[in-house]
């Protein structure tokens, strides 16, 4: 696998799409605001498509306590989808208010 990625990244066909500018924001009271790195893939139809997702950055001394996974597609289906939609909700964030 990892010999795979290397071959794609040095052929331009793997990407990353950090939005670290969403860290250390500060929500309102009970809300959660994701600030998800992506790595994605261009297929052979030329489509972009995610190969994983972690939702938060680095974990801060106080949420050591919280997983912060990396998502992929063969997770759960359900994990797999709320990856995806924590990524679009932030990037669509940081599109719309640029």
């Amino acid at each position: 696998m990892i010999g795979t990625i290397f071959i794609f990244t040095q052929a331009g066909r793997i990407f990353i799409c950090d939005l670290e500018i969403m860290d250390g924001l500060t929500p309102r009271e009970g809300c959660f605001v994701a600030a998800p790195i992506c790595l994605l893939y261009v297929n052979n139809n030329d489509d972009l498509v995610p190969i994983a997702i972690q939702i938060r950055q680095g974990v801060r001394e106080e949420e050591k306590s919280i997983p912060n996974p990396i998502f992929v597609p063969g997770d759960n289906w359900m994990d797999w989808v709320l990856a995806k939609i924590y990524y679009q909700s932030s990037h669509g964030q940081v599109c719309s208010h640029s």
